[in-house]
């Protein structure tokens, strides 16, 4: 017999963070499907100590696989669309950029370390501007506190996200116009008003080809997970790779994701991301909090930095630079990405950044306390 108590427990919060999503999405919010479930996952997770927030367990691991691939799928286009020598530039932009951000992501580790009373090696991976579900692997290989580096990693998610739709809103007006290439809002038509009931369902539910596409870009990523085991982002990074080398050869292979794998995919991720950020964890860590906020603020400073020159010199437009250089928050920047219209190149940053993080972060600690010992 189902107990409609627990049952309600479960759906009222998704449904909440889906509505979020969808009034996000009608408001014109830059992924709102993603950015509005957040918002309302943070507010919920806040509320009653966190017992109001919606269970993410069982976003854990095929939802969340789910969600990773699509926004992995939807990051193909862009890259496909661009041309080698722009593709090529983003390799050493990344590195440097990368360089920089763990440059200063050692600063916030220390001052986590000194004045927070955090252990080297869990301060190392919790500033680490890696994503939070690899830096949990990497915690565990380094003996750091998987709890506190699963908070901060996701507290700078947060902080990320929610400020990369004010800079889209802040720079993307007409002064930084749109290539003339981009594409129209994920799934949607450039004038949604004119289409018919039968155009809309088709934009929703797409066609077996992309479903298609889906499972097997799922599948390959279960494939890299089972043989590569330390293989960062599988459900991403090979998706991606996979996707863009076979639509440079065979154009019509771009995926076209229907809305509904989309919308879907944009809740779990979002959802997961804010509700994690509950009262409990709050009052656990309140001691590194300040110094958290302050270290994923220099991480921010020194992006804006990088993004900045990059738009001085004519690399890239301003909210390609911004989301180019973004500490974190991979899945939201690819779905700007494929959602405006924007370069390849931002894609290739953060892919770089990912796997050269994933390469270099299990030695970090142990090389941090040899040249930072403790006073």
């Amino acid at each position: 017999m189902v107990d409609v108590k627990s049952a309600r427990a479960f759906l009222v919060p998704w449904l909440l963070c889906a509505l979020g999503g969808a009034v996000a999405s009608w408001a014109g919010v830059p992924a709102g499907w993603l950015v509005g479930p957040m918002v309302v996952a943070v507010v919920l997770s806040l509320v009653a100590g966190g017992r109001a927030a919606p269970n993410v367990k069982w976003t854990r691991p095929w939802p969340n696989r789910f969600g990773q691939t699509v926004i992995a799928l939807l990051a193909v286009g862009p890259v496909a669309q661009s041309s080698p020598g722009e593709l090529a530039a983003g390799l050493p932009l990344a590195l440097l950029v990368t360089v920089a951000s763990m440059l200063v992501a050692f600063a916030a580790s220390s001052l986590l370390h000194r004045r927070a009373g955090v252990d080297r090696a869990t301060s190392v991976v919790a500033t680490l501007p890696g994503g939070a579900s690899l830096m949990l692997a990497v915690a565990r290989e380094a003996g750091a506190d998987e709890k506190f580096v699963v908070f901060s990693q996701y507290l700078r998610l947060l902080v990320v996200s929610l400020s990369l739709p004010a800079v889209i809103l802040l720079l993307d007006g007409p002064g930084d116009a749109r290539p003339d290439d981009a594409v129209a809002p994920i799934g949607g038509a450039a004038d949604p008003t004119a289409m018919d009931s039968a155009s809309r369902i088709s934009e929703w539910a797409g066609d077996w080809s992309s479903w298609a596409m889906i499972a097997a870009a799922m599948a390959l990523g279960a494939a890299v997970a089972k043989l590569m085991p330390k293989f960062p982002a599988p459900f991403i990074i090979p998706a991606i790779l996979a996707g863009a080398a076979g639509a440079m050869i065979w154009p019509e292979l771009a995926p076209d994701m229907p809305r509904l794998a989309v919308a879907v995919a944009f809740i779990v991720l979002g959802t997961a991301a804010g509700s994690g950020m509950t009262m409990a964890n709050i009052a656990e860590f309140r001691r590194a909090l300040p110094y958290v906020l302050a270290g994923v603020g220099m991480l921010l400073a020194t992006t804006a930095l990088s993004a900045w020159a990059m738009w001085m010199f004519g690399i890239t437009g301003g909210v390609d630079s911004y989301l180019a250089t973004a500490p974190g928050a991979s899945e939201l920047v690819f779905g700007f990405v494929a959602e405006r219209g924007g370069a390849g190149i931002v894609v290739v940053m953060h892919v770089v950044r990912v796997i050269a993080v994933a390469v270099a972060a299990p030695s970090l600690p142990q090389l941090m306390r040899r040249c930072t010992p403790d006073q």
